[in-house]
């Protein structure tokens, strides 16, 4: 069970649009030059606007005013891909388009209030996706009886629960991972790797999930953000040489990775308000302070946007070593460089560079050094 808190980034999903598309690379239906979607609504609704994920946040793509309860949008598509509507100021409604009429009928502002038709990969994704909550409902279940049978000390019982939530954890991931590896040709799977699977550190099993897509469905804009995400996690593989970067540190003096050649360095990316973070700092200081004499240091990397918290925290967590940032959060230049999506995160090189390691937690970053540092 892990209910570590995982820190990460909305994903980057593009929308491409085309004046210009050969039909045949949209639809076999040749009748359907592109998209619209058709709505109809109750009259306290003004505007509905259209909106995409894009450079890690979410931005408003296109709106439509209402007239006469209804709203309209139009386009074109490559491939089929995920729109967002929203009503007011009510919840983000995705909407599974491909290059159909789809209509949609609003009652209300939630999700459930809404029918979507016209639509026949949204459909097939509404079947999924309404698995894929059934088991997060029972996840968010058991992670509240955990956590109020630890604020109550009931060991055993948390015990069960841990047990109970890496079970049907494991159901989720199991009905993801048949999904992908039996439906091949469907738009659907790469959606569902970038959603479930992008966080995956390794980028040998990105490819391998990449290549058992069919190539009817190469032109799936999701493909790209695969490529994207394996080139980024091959900077961080295992064996390769890290590559050069640099930031400022607290008094704007420029710190590069290739200051520190000839040591061994834990480049640790961190943040003063990412709780595990700051859990896992004593147990980074513990390792620094026994193996500093043996050419052994730390780099901290912060995803801070508040100097005086992140200044604070280095001070409170007794963190005696250098520390750099842009201030800029999750878009820190070094952290997206890497493709960083969770925080803590660590990686281990050797004097000249070699990556020797990622991710060491606990008695594992202890373990390592030893091995390495007594050669």
């Amino acid at each position: 069970m892990n209910f570590r808190l995982l820190i990460i980034p909305i994903i980057t999903i593009t929308i491409s649009c085309s004046n210009n598309l050969d039909k045949s690379e949209i639809n076999n239906d040749e009748s359907i030059l592109g998209f619209q979607i058709i709505g109809e609504v109750d009259s306290s609704i003004r505007e509905v606007a259209l909106f995409q994920y894009e450079n890690g946040g979410m931005i408003k793509f296109d709106s439509s005013e209402v007239k006469d309860n209804h709203f309209t949008f139009k386009g074109e598509l490559f491939a089929p891909e995920v729109y967002y509507l929203q009503f007011k100021d009510g919840d983000l409604i995705p909407v599974f388009m491909e290059n159909s009429t789809v209509k949609i009928h609003v009652k209300g502002l939630s999700k459930d209030s809404i029918k979507i038709e016209g639509s026949r990969i949204h459909d097939e994704w509404s079947l999924i996706e309404s698995e894929i909550f059934r088991y997060d409902v029972q996840l968010d279940s058991i992670s509240t009886l955990y956590y109020n049978a630890n604020d109550n000390d009931l060991k055993l019982e948390m015990i069960r629960y841990e047990v109970e939530y890496d079970s049907i954890e494991k159901m989720k991931e199991n009905y993801i991972e048949g999904f992908i590896s039996e439906n091949s040709a469907s738009y659907i799977t790469p959606y569902l790797i970038i959603k479930y699977k992008l966080n995956l550190d390794n980028s040998d099993a990105l490819k391998s999930l990449l290549i058992g897509l069919d190539n009817s469905i190469k032109n799936s804009p999701y493909i790209e953000l695969i490529n994207e995400r394996i080139d980024q996690l091959n900077l961080s593989k295992v064996g390769n040489t890290i590559p050069s970067f640099s930031l400022r540190n607290s008094i704007n003096e420029d710190v590069s990775i290739e200051d520190f050649r000839g040591q061994y360095v834990l480049i640790d990316f961190w943040a003063s308000w990412c709780g595990p973070c700051r859990s896992e700092n004593p147990n980074v200081v513990k390792a620094y302070n026994k193996y500093k004499q043996k050419g052994f240091t730390v780099l901290g990397i912060s995803l801070d946007t508040d100097k005086d918290a992140w200044l604070k925290a280095i001070s409170d967590d007794k963190l005696n070593w250098t520390h750099i940032s842009d201030l800029q959060g999750w878009k820190n230049e070094t952290a997206q460089k890497f493709g960083v999506r969770s925080i803590p995160f660590s990686i281990l090189i050797d004097p000249e560079g070699i990556i020797l390691a990622k991710n060491l937690r606990a008695q594992d970053l202890h373990e390592e050094l030893e091995k390495q540092l007594n050669k």
